[in-house]
This record gives structure tokens, sequence and C-alpha cells, in this order.
């Protein structure tokens, strides 16, 4: 079976957009540039021996545009410090619920702030994540739970808006959330399971 991938000086044909015309071309490894303005290097390119524009991209090193797309896509990330037992009551909610590729305590998380999202149920929610303070399981065990959390940049923003308005840490905030337990706040942890 012949290995079909491009190496720096090969020939080919291609339609170049600068010069409007099929030309020559050579392949070569260079930097390829994104919409976004990302720069991917080594990229093996077709360069138009007529004009130099770039005019081809090899099927070889299109693995390095995809990875370079999902990294500039990757989520925002934060650790949380969390109690057992509170640990343990996420991990016991979302059981309940079905199942998830999340975290229980993503899934809890992501469910307080769908509710949040909703203009007019947000001053409600917050108030009664505020008044939580007093329940025992804030107060149980140690915070020695280190969970990475990820999401995207959207609910990233909401995060730092509701923590903003409650004076809460994120970590605090989460903790919260775990304990908010009510029939619309559970109806999103269902839509974030698969049962």
């Amino acid at each position: 079976m012949k290995k079909n991938i491009r190496q720096p000086g090969d020939k080919t044909e291609v339609i170049c957009e600068e010069c409007q015309a099929v030309r020559k071309a050579t392949w070569n490894y260079d930097n390829y540039l994104l919409d976004d303005g990302t720069v991917v290097k080594e990229v093996m390119l077709a360069h138009c021996d007529v004009c130099g524009a770039q005019a081809g991209l090899a099927q070889q090193s299109s693995y390095l545009i995809r990875n370079a797309r999902e990294k500039n896509k990757r989520r925002d990330r934060t650790t949380i410090t969390l109690s057992r037992p509170l640990r343990d009551l996420a991990e016991t909610r979302v059981f309940k619920a079905g199942s998830s590729s999340m975290s229980a305590v993503e899934v809890i998380l992501l469910s307080v702030l769908a509710v949040l999202r909703e203009p007019d149920r947000r001053e409600k929610y917050l108030l009664k994540i505020k008044t939580l303070e007093d329940k025992k399981l804030l107060k149980s065990g140690t915070y020695s739970e280190r969970l990475p959390i990820r999401f995207n940049r959207t609910t990233a923003k909401l995060l730092e808006e509701v923590t903003a308005a409650t004076k809460l840490s994120r970590s605090e905030f989460v903790r919260r959330a775990i304990l908010l337990e009510d029939n619309l706040v559970n109806e999103h942890v269902r839509t974030f399971t698969l049962v």
C-alpha cells in the first residue's frame, strides 16, 4: 500500500485564490492562520509557485488545525473545595436522577445556574442560596475534597455574576448550590442526567 503523504518539495496543481487560476504549487511546512487569529505551526501547505500564496492544506495536517480549534474552545476551569459529606450528597442526588458523563457537582452547579439564568427567578434563588448558611452540612467535615470544574465562557460569566451578587466565593457558592434542593432545580438535574 502506497503511503500518500505530502513531503516538502513535492509539486501539485491547485486553484490559487490570489491568482484566480490553476497554478503549480510546492508543498512545505509553514504556519497556518485560523480565522480567530491563532497561528498553527508546522502545517503542510501548498504555496502557489507564481504568487507564493497559501493555496492548499495537506490532509495529513488536518489534525493540527482540529487540535488548535479544540484548544480554543476549551472550557474555563476552576477548582473548588468541598467536605466529604457535601460531595456525598451531590453524588447521591445525581445518582437518584440517573447518570451523567459530568461530575455530580458539575450537574448540580449547572442545574442551579440554569435556574439563575432566568431573570424572573434570579433574585428569589440568590436569596435562597444566601440563607443556606445555617445548614448543618455546610459546617460538617473539613473542606479537603478538591474538585476541578469546567464550564463554557457564558456559564463562567454567570457564575462570576452570581458569586458577586451573593458575595460568596466560588467554592462557597457551589457548596450551597449542592444543598439547594427544590422541584425546579431537581428538574434541571434530571435534564443533565441520562436515565
